[in-house]
């Protein structure tokens, strides 16, 4: 819904002489949703309550916002085979069937003829479909319907020779979030090295020349810990309280100087990923304890979103619990795409806290380590010798 309300106001900035409609289904919470939002909506602000529009008041629009669940009530109400266009927006955090409430009946009749073009708007690199059922993945309903189609439809699988057919794809590759630093990794492992930086220089910029910065022009650490995985009785979920009180010494720098230029670090620019509960939990009770309000969460909850700094706490310090991460897809090894949303967040300035000898048992966050080490920004522990990682599989049991 945050994200159907976000283009519904770009959209009403940029296309003044569009009719818009944001489409809510009767549950929505609208509390935190613009005026100007709720003004182009099914909400009715004499009555106080949502209600669902005649099939002739919708078609009055140009345009129609809704989530993919709420799709499926255009098609209920009649509302089949009208539109030129649907659009699905980040297709591949969507299950394949959700996906096709947005399809089916909206861009196809009762008599199965095509009315309309789909457009299927995502990255397959980052986060799919969250399933609780492991049955369900098992038959493949983690992966998105924009993946399975660019991994494995000839038509939208990229050619080594000549690219993506851009006759049927469209690869964006026009980063306007990060600092050329920040991205290097993750353009080199999941984009072919076809990102090219383009933010706004003095927003990536912000950081470099920090103090702080083992590289003064290089606004990125690494910052090793040989932490303590601990986990209360209470909850199976881990956290570790070293990688925390790091964190914090890095927070009271930003926040007692702030970055060159003068310019003063709010909660609102920060952001704290890490995998798990109670670890969130923890930094949170601490923040809070501090009287600062800034946000934390996993990376499922990051994914989509930015901050102008970012921080990223491992927690994992024991190679004899990769095990059990694995198993319950927790954490951040042997995982690529949680890798890939993680460090991919930061505008100006990314703090990774981990334990390297843990995490350069995985091949993507020992690519991190051994750039780091080799930009000199690394801090803390020593590293391990710079030597191609241990496979990770022989740490898991079969």
């Amino acid at each position: 819904n945050a994200a159907c309300n976000l283009i519904t106001e770009r959209l009403i900035s940029s296309l003044p002489q569009a009719k818009i409609l944001r489409l809510f289904s009767y549950s929505a919470d609208l509390t935190e949703v613009s005026e100007s939002v709720l003004s182009h909506s099914n909400y009715n602000s004499a009555a106080g309550w949502i209600t669902f529009p005649e099939t002739k008041k919708i078609l009055e629009n140009d345009i129609i916002i809704v989530t993919i669940i709420t799709a499926g009530r255009l098609v209920t109400g009649g509302v089949d085979g009208k539109f030129q266009f649907v659009y699905i927006d980040e297709c591949g955090q969507a299950s394949e069937p959700e996906s096709l409430v947005a399809i089916a009946g909206l861009i196809t009749t009762k008599k199965r003829r095509i009315s309309g073009q789909l457009v299927m708007a995502g990255d397959p690199e980052q986060l799919g479909p969250v399933l609780s059922s492991e049955l369900a993945v098992d038959f493949g309903l983690g992966v998105s319907l924009l993946e399975r189609l660019m991994k494995h439809v000839d038509l939208y699988k990229r050619d080594p020779v000549s690219g993506y057919n851009n006759q049927y794809l469209t690869k964006l590759v026009q980063n306007y979030r990060s600092h050329p630093a920040i991205l290097r990794i993750p353009n080199r492992l999941f984009y072919d090295n076809e990102l090219e930086t383009k933010g706004n220089p003095d927003i990536i910029n912000m950081a470099v020349g920090w103090e702080v910065l083992p590289n003064p022009q290089f606004p990125l650490i690494f910052h090793g810990i040989q932490g303590k995985d601990q986990r209360e009785s209470n909850s199976p979920s881990y956290f570790n309280r070293q990688e925390i009180d790091q964190v914090i010494i890095y927070l009271k720098k930003l926040f007692n100087f702030g970055l060159p230029n003068g310019y003063k670090v709010k909660n609102e620019d920060i952001g704290v990923i890490t995998p798990y509960r109670k670890q969130v939990q923890k930094f949170r009770k601490a923040f809070s304890i501090l009287g600062w309000d800034i946000k934390v969460g996993s990376v499922e909850e990051f994914q989509g979103s930015e901050k102008l700094i970012v921080f990223i706490s491992t927690v994992r310090s024991s190679i004899a619990l990769v095990d059990e991460d694995y198993r319950f897809n927790l954490g951040f090894l042997k995982n690529p795409k949680r890798f890939n949303v993680s460090v991919t967040r930061a505008k100006a300035l990314l703090i990774v806290v981990g334990n390297p000898k843990i995490l350069r048992h995985d091949k993507q966050w020992y690519q991190l380590l051994n750039y780091c080490r080799q930009n000199g920004a690394v801090a803390g522990i020593p590293f391990p010798a710079e030597e191609p990682p241990p496979q990770l599989d022989a740490h898991i049991a079969c």
